[in-house]
């Protein structure tokens, strides 16, 4: 299981790697050993992560979520990641569940995104944002 101690280790290796990136990237393991989506279910792991990558490195951190089944359950954990500090937040819009043939629901992004404007954190959609030829209607539906 991924624990914030295994976590600053891995970015201190991977930040004198790639010093200029600011993005950490994870394999396909992620799930299985308790990171990624799976870290959902563990909100207060997943927020103890994010504390210690903030405390113990300069690189900028930021963090992907899926949708939770419950809009106010979304919204009760994107509140307490953004009171982090990190600087961006992407929304997967979908649920742990849902596969890439599902559509994503970018409706329920539109309240996640006013809770990253009154921090001043951006939030940002992920899921069937077909590169530019969607972005004014995501951006619509959502007040991005």
């Amino acid at each position: 299981m991924l624990t914030p101690v295994i976590s600053i280790a891995g970015v201190r290796s991977l930040s004198r790697r790639y010093k200029r990136d600011n993005q950490l990237l994870t394999t396909d393991r992620r799930t299985h050993s308790g990171m990624g989506a799976a870290l959902l279910s563990t909100p207060d792991i997943l927020l103890n992560i994010l504390r210690n990558l903030l405390e113990n490195t300069e690189l900028p951190v930021s963090a992907k979520i899926r949708l939770l089944p419950t809009q106010p359950s979304t919204q009760y954990l994107v509140s307490r990641i953004l009171r982090t500090g990190i600087r961006n937040l992407t929304v997967h819009c979908r649920t742990r569940d849902m596969r890439p043939r599902e559509p994503a629901i970018w409706d329920r992004l539109g309240d996640l995104v006013q809770l990253g404007k009154r921090r001043n954190v951006p939030v940002i959609c992920n899921g069937d944002g077909d590169g530019w030829a969607n972005w004014d209607e995501i951006r619509t539906r959502t007040g991005g």
